[in-house]
Order: structure tokens, then sequence, then C-alpha cells
């Protein structure tokens, strides 16, 4: 959305999350734009997670909602996933995950990009 500098000298980089406005901030005006440039590339990409609404959420609805991301647009954002490597991963959920974690709640955290490090 935009970067705005504080009156303190900071600058606070305010952008929306699955409707939720959201901000960071940061000493630089040059940091504040790579990270607007990060979250801007991750929501084209759709590789943006807000990871806030964690603990709400079960492992299995993100494992759902990550397959339906991969089938679109691919575990990078770049292409879709083929059909085999779909059923590769819905194999690997069902038989090593899906038992364990199924009905567990994921840890709350910070927003992250799975684009990076």
């Amino acid at each position: 959305m935009a970067i705005n500098k504080l009156a303190n000298g900071k600058y606070q980089h305010d952008y929306r999350v699955d409707g939720k406005r959201r901000y960071k901030r940061f000493r630089t005006k040059g940091e504040a734009q790579a990270h607007e440039l990060q979250i801007n590339t991750a929501k084209a990409g759709g590789t943006l997670v807000d990871t806030r609404k964690g603990g709400r959420m079960r492992f299995h609805d993100l494992h759902e909602e990550w397959i339906a991301r991969i089938e679109k647009v691919g575990a990078r954002g770049m292409r879709p996933a083929s059909p085999v490597t779909v059923a590769g991963y819905k194999r690997i959920y069902e038989t090593h995950m899906k038992p364990h974690l199924e009905h567990g709640p994921l840890p709350p955290s910070r927003l992250r990009s799975s684009m990076s490090g």
C-alpha cells in the first residue's frame, strides 16, 4: 500500500493481507522498499501466507489450501505443478502426516513469505 516516514525518523510499510491491514517498521527507506517489493512479489506469485491466523487454523486446512494453490500456480507461483507431483504430495500427506497432524492447530507466528529465507 504505502511507505510512510514516521515522526521518530523510521519508515513504516502499510499493506493488506487477506483484506486485513498490516504494517512493519524499518530503520531506512531502502529496507521498507525492499520489504514492499518482497510482499508484492509474494502476493503476485500466490506465496504470501499470513501465519498469524495459525492458531485458528488446523494443519489439514492449510494442507488443503496449499494443494489447491500448487495445482493452480505451483510451489513457486510460476506454473502449475504436474498432476503426478500433486498426487505424490497428497500420498505423502495421507500416509505420513495426516494420522499425526490432521486435527492439530498451527502455532501462531509472524507474517512470512515462502520466498524469504
